[in-house]
């Protein structure tokens, strides 16, 4: 398991507030020519199985530097229970792309223990 970073308007990404709607995620997605909406994520693990995931909102930022390698992606995931978006374990490289689309949303880039990241990838504690 890695560490989840979310994009949310919340004060804290699990908390009630407001949130990032799956139209308002499909309408950017649709406009960054960088993304691509797939609504599915696959993978395959150390047996050769292929493990794919199937929900509405799971784009790939097809720009990423590393995309393929060692059979990684830059998926970020809409979530609908939370209204935010995620990437698990990203780099720095990803951190920034998440920033750049918080931005738009009038957003935050947010860790697991409701940490703020900058476009940089340097997290710091909520204040």
């Amino acid at each position: 398991m890695g560490y989840e970073l979310y994009i949310t308007k919340k004060a804290c990404w699990f908390e009630d507030g407001p949130v990032i709607s799956l139209q308002e995620w499909q309408y950017y997605v649709a406009n960054d020519p960088d993304i691509r909406m797939d609504n599915f994520a696959e993978a395959e693990n150390t047996s050769g199985e292929v493990i794919r995931i199937e929900c509405p909102g799971i784009a790939i930022w097809e720009k990423w530097s590393k995309n393929g390698v060692d059979g990684c992606y830059a998926w970020m995931n809409y979530n609908e229970s939370s209204g935010t978006i995620s990437v698990s374990h990203p780099d720095q490289e990803i951190i920034g792309k998440m920033w750049e689309i918080a931005q738009h949303f009038s957003a935050i880039v947010q860790g697991e223990e409701c940490e703020i990241y900058d476009r940089d990838g340097t997290g710091r504690e909520m204040l």
